[in-house]
């Protein structure tokens, strides 16, 4: 296709952006990463460095960039940078704004920097109530990054009423037994968990699963991240041995999909390590 349009054409970019998005799923983050670099440079020669659609590029070169290669630093400017150029084209308050309000302000709160990741994730969810309505799916889904957020400040309660709002609105919008609903479960587990009540984090992890097994198989690869959060809940409950066979249950089916260097197998490692280590409570960290 490239020899055919050439390296700048828009469906060349975009199959750019397709190889990348696939590479990241395989864990070939390099090559993930080069693939993202020409989309970008394709992107600024034939559109300009400050045309929306450059944008694009570069907030998935900056999610893999801090998720998974560890440069933080340049993932922020590329998010700082994209969000600039999607102000000044499009507004404050469009939705193409969403995915780098979100990226920066999931960085920030993990460098604990929290005051103005806070203030970019309620951003967030402020434009989307604005053109969605605070009730849409999409608007209050919103709320499980700022969940994430209050639980790296131990602010679990407040995070729980988030979570469970957003378990609520997606069970009505997309049915109990949805994907996304699982992931809602998850959030409020951890939440649930950050306030040693461990019987009910257990519950809403095991629902979870259920759901996931059910709508995505035995052994999806989100199958093995639920069981992470799983072995942590049962971990924090002391239970060491049902935990080490929850956690190795789950490393062998994120295994299936994953290479033993991606972030979440040596997450899960790590864990399987410290067992004998107390831990004084759970991570949203790498736990699906």
């Amino acid at each position: 296709q490239e020899a055919a349009l050439g390296p700048d054409d828009r469906p060349v970019t975009t199959t750019l952006l397709t190889l990348a998005n696939n590479a990241r799923g395989l864990g070939r983050y390099d090559e993930a990463v080069r693939l993202l670099r020409r989309a970008l440079d394709a992107r600024e020669r034939t559109l300009g460095p400050a045309h929306a659609l450059t944008a694009e590029p570069m907030l998935h070169l900056g999610d893999v960039l801090y998720e998974y290669m560890g440069e933080p630093e340049e993932a922020e400017r590329l998010f700082r940078r994209a969000l600039d150029i999607l102000e000044r084209r499009l507004g404050e308050n469009d939705l193409a704004l969403i995915h780098g309000l979100h990226s920066l302000g999931d960085l920030l709160s993990r460098q604990a920097r929290y005051q103005e990741a806070e203030a970019l994730l309620r951003r967030a969810m402020t434009v989307l109530s604005d053109a969605l309505g605070s009730r849409h799916p999409r608007t209050v889904g919103s709320g499980l990054h700022l969940a994430a957020a209050l639980m790296r400040q131990d602010r679990h309660a407040e995070a729980e009423r988030l979570a469970r709002d957003v378990v609520e609105v997606w069970r009505e919008a997309y049915g109990p037994g949805h994907p996304s609903v699982a992931s809602a479960r998850v959030s409020l587990a951890q939440a649930l968990a950050g306030q040693d009540r461990l019987d009910p984090a257990e519950a809403e992890a095991r629902r979870a699963l259920e759901i996931r097994r059910d709508a995505l198989g035995e052994r999806s690869l989100m199958v093995g991240l639920t069981l992470t959060t799983l072995g942590d809940v049962v971990r924090q409950k002391g239970e060491t041995e049902r935990a080490r066979a929850i956690y190795r249950e789950g490393r062998a089916v994120l295994l299936e999909h994953l290479q033993p260097s991606h972030p979440q197998v040596r997450d899960i490692d790590l864990r399987l390590e410290s067992l004998d280590t107390p831990v004084p409570g759970p991570t949203t960290a790498g736990s699906g």
